[in-house]
């Protein structure tokens, strides 16, 4: 296709285009909406999508909301008060917990590093920085040396060529042998999508798949090579910097569910609509925010090295958040430009988020007290917190 033909491509010609056929609705909570120039997503009407782009008038300033304020400003403050003093070093349980806290630096407490998985991160952070910028240096390097045209776009992106590898490396550093599980379960999950997308049954069969490994990555805590094979045993030596790989799969499994169902989406477009006009959507131009979540990316985006770079991602691997595998392609084809002034304004966000997570760690023991206290020594409101406070 001829350079600067896109937008001709997927113009809409009203009085001689045929009707469009019904695609199936998507089951992404995001809405479409609609570039100028180009078609509208299967699924939609002009009407709905110009219903979304009308916002609603605000009720911030409404009584109904007045009211959530004063609650918000006296019950927070309140629930606060009420966990310090549920930690106090003066109430009778802390002599129960009080071996799990560590030496602080904040209001002259202890810290609750008692939770495993937070306290090997917090002990590694520094290593975990280093490897993000050595990322994001390399990563630029990489990309200036692969500036793939529109054909590059299509498959396998080369953008993402040096990130697959270094997500490879990343996650052998963090979990040592047990990349054979990790890597493994991703395939097995990469095999059903190709094999089962687009068929009614699918989505069950995904869900399930990903709740099996969950569940057996609990029941067998992360494996071990000996209970495998006696002659296999010294890997259990090797386990990298987090022995408990499963603990964060969580969110990797929850990666791999996205590339599942946005691959069964794309071929339930490609039976109604038809894999070019599919394709001619993806081609769309710049997106929105929301319908880089809702439209297809092309159909050979879905291979696996695309996969591989998405699931194991090294910025997001370990802490989330989780973007649907079509925004990751899209924003990967199409990168934003970030100014210096928005980087610093998210380093500043980072730094106080993680100011606040060492003073709630100073000031609320939740992880010892729900390990060794003993629950008749607090109310029902203290424990209903502490429970809260453990589950976050």
């Amino acid at each position: 296709m001829p350079d600067g033909s896109l937008e001709h491509a997927i113009a809409v010609d009203t009085s001689s285009a045929e009707p469009m056929p019904n695609v199936p609705p998507r089951e992404h909570p995001a809405r479409p909406s609609t570039a100028a120039g180009a078609q509208p997503l299967p699924g939609t009407s002009a009407q709905s999508q110009r219903k979304h782009r009308e916002p609603a008038a605000s009720r911030f300033g409404t009584g109904e909301f007045k009211v959530y304020y004063l609650v918000y400003l006296t019950m927070v403050p309140y629930m606060a008060y009420t966990m310090w003093q549920a930690s106090s070093p003066e109430r009778a349980a802390y002599a129960e917990y009080s071996h799990e806290l560590s030496p602080g630096w904040l209001l002259g407490r202890k810290i609750d590093l008692s939770d495993g998985q937070w306290s090997t991160f917090r002990e590694h952070l520094p290593a975990f920085a280093l490897a993000m910028f050595a990322f994001v240096a390399l990563n630029r390097v990489a990309q200036a040396c692969l500036r793939p045209g529109l054909a590059g776009q299509r498959g396998a992106l080369r953008q993402l060529w040096f990130t697959g590898a270094y997500a490879l490396a990343f996650v052998v550093v963090l979990s040592g042998a047990s990349v054979v599980f990790v890597a493994g379960f991703a395939w097995g999950n990469y095999a059903l999508a190709r094999a089962c997308a687009g068929r009614r049954w699918a989505p069950a069969a995904f869900w399930a798949y990903g709740l099996a490994m969950l569940f057996a990555n609990e029941h067998y805590h992360g494996y071990r090579f000996g209970d495998m094979s006696a002659s296999l045993e010294w890997l259990d030596a090797w386990r990298g910097l987090l022995p408990r790989w499963d603990v964060t799969f969580n969110l990797t499994m929850l990666r791999m569910l996205s590339f599942s169902m946005d691959l069964h989406w794309r071929r339930q477009q490609e039976r109604a609509a038809g894999a070019d006009r599919v394709d001619a959507l993806a081609a769309g131009g710049a997106d929105p925010e929301r319908q880089r979540v809702e439209r297809a990316a092309f159909a050979g985006n879905y291979c696996f090295g695309n996969y591989w770079a998405y699931v194991a991602y090294p910025p997001l691997y370990l802490t989330g958040p989780v973007i649907t595998f079509n925004d990751f392609v899209a924003q990967k084809r199409q990168p934003a430009r970030v100014g210096g002034r928005a980087v610093a304004a998210y380093g500043a966000r980072l730094a106080a988020a993680m100011l606040l997570m060492e003073l709630v760690l100073h000031s609320v023991y939740s992880v010892a007290i729900c390990k060794w206290a003993q629950w008749d020594a607090f109310s029902v409101f203290e424990i209903s917190l502490l429970g809260y406070m453990r589950l976050t």
